[in-house]
């Protein structure tokens, strides 16, 4: 008898219709067509859609190589998806792909490869087709390699906005009322550096009594104008920081305590100190002498910062200290920090609306004068803060989700190792083990 062989008769692709090409690249970052093609042969990438999954490319790819092949549905007897990123764990993406191909009388199943995929489907098909056992097979690599979609829709933040107006009763848009509310927690801009001094003692003092700090560490702080950001670590090596704090707009109460945590102690300053001491002194590893500000380690960078606050300073410590300290420094009437940030737990459940307005931005389905409104209506943002942030899009980008997500899945992380709030030593212990240890935001999921 003589012996069977396999060969391709048909080949499909599919592939997301959005394309992003080096030169798009070239208006986000420092980088140019010429540099990405020269080290990695890359031109172009496709970006899946909100609704887009591996079986979404796959069934195309799937219908073109059938086509090609001049197969139907009831021909085939098996589907191979080669992939690490199916979309979901159960059932099989290949039995996904049965369904949406009709199939119905086709075995299925996945293999866990990424690019190498490719080959693995292609050798375990063909042991299926010359053993006779079926004469058909679709296979091949299927991914989507990454895709991170944090959305909420407008009407989570309108029935926290609808909360918020039965507190703030009135004439006048909300946005106006809440402002005008606000007005009386401004820390003078004579007694910024007071106020600000006195809060990163407290935060260093507390961060002191339960991390190491290495030896001679410190920064300056410095007060800035003309940004798009409200404040900025420039880590400078040596245990040392520059912190610029942004004066264009009011500085409420809350800014003094938020930004020497998320700044400094136990943020950005002791998070890159403990890098470094531990990594790059200790270790000798010379590449962590350089950070990449658009890479993954800047979600658990800005998600660990903004974490560190509430660590350093939970609940009701934090409204007792500026109550004693930070509100008679400033000048404002101590009476009322406990209303004040009453209202403030109720405004953070708003933090994603400026996500929401990214990406819609980003996106192109708004412009800049609509995002703006977007964030005066649902992020309860002034206008003259509202543009800012809309700068901030304009510079940085995506890099928005790393703040409220990424300190959502540092809590998350940490609460799930035993780090919970009525166990505060053991919420700082796994919080300094995660700042000096090597960590990609895949490992605290």
């Amino acid at each position: 008898m003589g012996s069977r062989s396999a060969i391709i008769t048909g080949t499909g692709r599919g592939v997301p219709a959005r394309v992003v090409t080096n030169f798009d690249l070239e208006k986000l970052v420092d980088t140019s067509d010429a540099w990405i093609t020269t080290r990695t042969g890359i031109r172009e990438r496709r970006i899946a859609g909100p609704e887009e999954v591996v079986s979404t490319f796959a069934a195309t790819a799937c219908r073109q190589a059938m086509d090609m092949a001049g197969i139907g549905p009831a021909d085939v007897g098996l589907i191979i998806c080669a992939t690490v990123t199916p979309d979901m764990p159960i059932p099989a993406t290949a039995c996904l792909l049965q369904e949406l191909l009709g199939c119905k009388g086709a075995a299925a199943f996945d293999m866990s490869a990424g690019c190498s995929g490719f080959i693995y489907a292609q050798s375990v098909a063909k042991q299926f087709l010359i053993t006779g056992m079926i004469w058909a097979i679709i296979g091949g690599l299927m991914s989507v390699l990454f895709r991170l979609q944090l959305g909420y829709p407008d009407a989570h933040f309108q029935a926290v906005l609808d909360r918020l107006g039965q507190r703030f009763p009135g004439s006048g848009s909300l946005v106006e009322r809440y402002d005008a509310w606000r007005r009386a927690f401004v820390i003078p801009r004579e007694k910024l550096d007071t106020v600000f001094t006195a809060a990163v003692g407290a935060c260093r003092e507390r961060t002191r009594q339960h991390v190491k700090l290495p030896a001679g560490e410190h920064f300056t702080v410095e007060y800035v104008t003309n940004k798009s950001w409200s404040g900025y670590n420039w880590y400078q090596g040596g245990f040392r920081s520059l912190i610029q704090v942004n004066t264009d707009l009011p500085i409420y109460i809350d800014r003094a305590i938020d930004l020497a945590c998320h700044e400094g102690y136990p943020g950005h300053h002791v998070y890159n100190a403990l890098l470094e001491q531990h990594l790059v002194k200790d270790r000798g590893w010379l590449e962590f002498t350089v950070y990449p500000l658009f890479s993954p380690q800047s979600l658990i960078a800005e998600g660990t910062a903004n974490f560190g606050i509430e660590v350093a300073f939970p609940g009701r410590e934090r409204v007792a200290y500026e109550r004693d300290t930070l509100f008679p420094l400033a000048g404002l009437d101590a009476s009322r920090a406990a209303e004040y940030y009453d209202v403030m737990a109720l405004v953070d459940q708003l933090s994603y609306a400026g996500n929401e307005a990214a990406r819609r931005y980003l996106n192109g389905q708004m412009d800049a004068a609509a995002a703006t409104a977007w964030l005066e209506r649902y992020a309860l943002m002034p206008h003259d803060r509202a543009a800012q942030r809309v700068r901030f899009f304009d510079q940085y980008r995506s890099y928005v989700i790393n703040y409220n997500y990424g300190k959502d899945l540092v809590r998350t992380f940490i609460e799930s190792r035993g780090g919970t709030p009525d166990r505060p030593d053991r919420r700082w212990q796994e919080f300094e083990t995660l700042l000096s240890s090597p960590r990609l935001p895949s490992g605290l999921r």
